[in-house]
This record gives C-alpha cells, sequence and structure tokens, in this order.
C-alpha cells in the first residue's frame, strides 16, 4: 500500500456522513468520489474496482459486495482499510440485492446475495455458498425493494407491493405477509406516470418513500416529489410522513439509507438522490429540488476523456532536464484549451497553489496540496454543447 500512487487509492473518508462513488470513464473503470459537505470530488483509477460491478447491498458495514464482470468471482472490499476477501464463485449472473449481516470480522457474521426465486448463504471459512428456496404468503414475481430493520429483512414485493418479513426455517426462507391494511394511497397529479420505492430505516422506524417522476420528456422521466409513509404496526397501517426532523435521506438507484449528521454542510429533513449525472436534494420543508453538483467529470458517453490529475516538470537548464514539481507556493495556474498561464493573485477568493481549468461548460480547480478536484462554478445558463472558453486578462 505504501508504494501506491495516489490515484490508485481511494480519499481519506470522512466516517461521519456518506461519500458518493461513481462509476464512469472508459468501460466504467474510473471512480469518482464527491465529498457532499466540501463540494470536493477525487476522481480515482482503483485496481481492485477494475473489471467488477458492486451488488447492490442493504447493509454493508463499510463493506462493497463485488461481482467480476468476465468470471464468477466475488469479493469483499472495505475501501477504508483495502481488506480483500475472496468469496466463493456464484453461478448465478442476475442477483437482486445482497446483505452482509454483521462485519466478516464478528463470527456471527453472513452474506446473502438474494436472488429472483432463492438466496446464496455465505459465512466466513465457508468454501462454497449454500442456497435457501423461498416461500411467499402473497402473490410474487419480484422484488421491488428490501432491507433490514432491527435485525429482520422487510421486502416490498411485486405485483401487489405487499409487504413481507423473513422468516428462516431451513431450507427455505419463508416471506410472510406482515400487515393486512390498506397500501399507502399516491397523490399522484396530472403527468407523474410512475415511481420507484424504497424500504429505508429511519429513527428506528421502517419508512416506505416513494420517489415520483413526471413524464417531461418522451421516453425519460424526472423526479418531480416524494413521499413518505411509515409503518404503524398497532393500526396495521401506513402513515403518511411529512417531515424526518434532524435526519437526512440517501437514495441510490435501488438503496436508501438514512442518516443523523452533525455536519451543519448536509441538509437535515431532506432526501440526497441521483438524477443522471447528476446529485440532488429534495426539501421536505418547501418540497423543492436543488442541484448541488453537476458532476462535471462524469460523461454522458464512454468515450470521452475526463480530467482525473495533473503532473507539473520545470525545466532546468544547468542539467538539460525537466524536474518534477510538487508546489507552486503562491502562484496560481490557469489554463483553457491550448493554453496556460500563471499569476500571484493577492485576492483570498482566488486559491493559490491550485490549477483552474474547464471541462465541458464547468470551471474546476485542481488542489496541489492534497490532489482534489473541486467545483468552482457550474455554469447552468452556458449549452452543454457549442461553447468555447478563454481566460481574458487586464
Amino acid at each position: 500500500m505504501k508504494n501506491r500512487v495516489g490515484y490508485s487509492l481511494p480519499p481519506p473518508f470522512c466516517q461521519s456522513q456518506p461519500w458518493l462513488m461513481i462509476f464512469h470513464g472508459q468501460d466504467a473503470q474510473r471512480q469518482t468520489f464527491f465529498d457532499i459537505s466540501k463540494n470536493y470530488y477525487y476522481s480515482k483509477i482503483i485496481p481492485e474496482l477494475h473489471d467488477k460491478c458492486i451488488i447492490r447491498s442493504c447493509s454493508s458495514y463499510g463493506w462493497l459486495v463485488l461481482k467480476d464482470y468476465t468470471s464468477q468471482d466475488c469479493s469483499l472490499l472495505n475501501l477504508v482499510s483495502m481488506e480483500m476477501i475472496q468469496l466463493p464463485p456464484v453461478e448465478y449472473s442476475t442477483s437482486e440485492y445482497c446483505i452482509l449481516w454483521l462485519p466478516p470480522s464478528d463470527p456471527n457474521s453472513h452474506l446473502l446475495i438474494v436472488f429472483k426465486d432463492f438466496l446464496m448463504l455465505w459465512r466466513p471459512g465457508d468454501t462454497e455458498f449454500v442456497r435457501k428456496e423461498f416461500l411467499f404468503d402473497v402473490e410474487f414475481n419480484s422484488f421491488s425493494t428490501i432491507n433490514v430493520h432491527e435485525g429482520n429483512i422487510y421486502a416490498l414485493v411485486a405485483p401487489h407491493k405487499d409487504i413481507v418479513k423473513a422468516d428462516f426455517k431451513d431450507p427455505i426462507v419463508h416471506f410472510k405477509k406482515l400487515i393486512n391494511g390498506e397500501k399507502p394511497s399516491l397523490g399522484l397529479q396530472e403527468g407523474q406516470v410512475f415511481y420507484n420505492s424504497y424500504l429505508v430505516e429511519c429513527n428506528s422506524e421502517m419508512l416506505l418513500v416513494y420517489k415520483i417522476y413526471s413524464a417531461s420528456f418522451l421516453s425519460h422521466g424526472v423526479v418531480s416529489t416524494f413521499e413518505i409513509f411509515r409503518l404503524d404496526y398497532s393500526k396495521d397501517a401506513w402513515i403518511e410522513v411529512k417531515d424526518i426532523g434532524e435526519f437526512t435521506i440517501f437514495l441510490s438507484e435501488y438503496q436508501g439509507r438514512s442518516s443523523l449528521l452533525s455536519n451543519p454542510q448536509v441538509k437535515t429533513n431532506s432526501i440526497y438522490f441521483t438524477q443522471g449525472r447528476d446529485l440532488c436534494i429534495f426539501d421536505l420543508d418547501d418540497q423543492s429540488i436543488e442541484l448541488s453538483l453537476p458532476c462535471p467529470i462524469v460523461t454522458s458517453f464512454l468515450s470521452h476523456g475526463v480530467v482525473s490529475t495533473f503532473e507539473i516538470f520545470r525545466l532546468d537548464y544547468s542539467k538539460e532536464a525537466w524536474i518534477e514539481v510538487k508546489d507552486i507556493g503562491e502562484f496560481t495556474i490557469f489554463l483553457s484549451e491550448y493554453q496556460g498561464r500563471s499569476s500571484l493573485v493577492s485576492n483570498p477568493q482566488v486559491k493559490t497553489n491550485s490549477i483552474y481549468f474547464t471541462q465541458g461548460r464547468d470551471l474546476c480547480i485542481f488542489d496541489l496540496d492534497d490532489q482534489s478536484i473541486e467545483l468552482s462554478l457550474p455554469c447552468p445558463i452556458v449549452s452543454k454543447s457549442n461553447s468555447t472558453f478563454c481566460w481574458i486578462w487586464g
């Protein structure tokens, strides 16, 4: 680990908040990590993630469950310690979800990989996965969402959006219908044609979160609002929730999780979610959606290159050689598409020992100290195409 270059290692994580990780670039081999509290992103190429996909996980304890694109190999990877555990091969290609029950160092830990009609169970030390078939009390054709709450597995299942609870009885897993009351009634408006659902544990309660789309485009919906319900066991019903207080919900494509954060840069009573290449925040107070990060280095096309780092060399005439430079002190470098210029700027709002550059329609800052790339200006009124940039000096 000591001899590895910086771009092959994850950034230093803050344990008190989640980070957004994005796979992109040629063959999706690049990983960008976004710090939601600082508006910094770090572009990396981590060998352990090469040709791997992440199986969507409900509870991970900091571990990723990886599957190789070209084989049946599976593994666990901890991005903080960079510890990797090789798992037995999995013979089936399409999984729904996975659940890591306690960290692998715990003697009671086990990993569940959930498929449509069965799951595969692994415990530390096992040389193969054990298959367990499903039994349902309700009509079932797929899992809409699945999560863990107070040590139990809950799922919302199609086609009728019944909520079920898993009961492990060898050799099967019995999914029992949990409530018989009415299902949540969504207040869909005209043009709001479909939604995604998430089970999220929040403040010791199980929430059902609906992400509702409006059909603004012929084939691609955009998120217009959210509705939240909590499971009330005593009333055998779902109760609408308008406020989650000091909590924040984070949604990925298929999973959701809540957190009680003390960081003032992270909005509470809000839902963070991704849409296209953008990170957005839905405010439950005023029902507004705010763009948090346009993810400037993430492109819509895999073939387009993105800036990940800079290297600088100075010309040493006496040695007739180029010498690597790690620090430019109080200077700032400004790069356009084909030209560069440095300046000793006295304005405290301009970062020193940094490189300002444009990428697409975005202005970015590369910090030579920590090798991070910060978004300085999203340039929202500039078109994504047919735009050119240059620096004007007084």
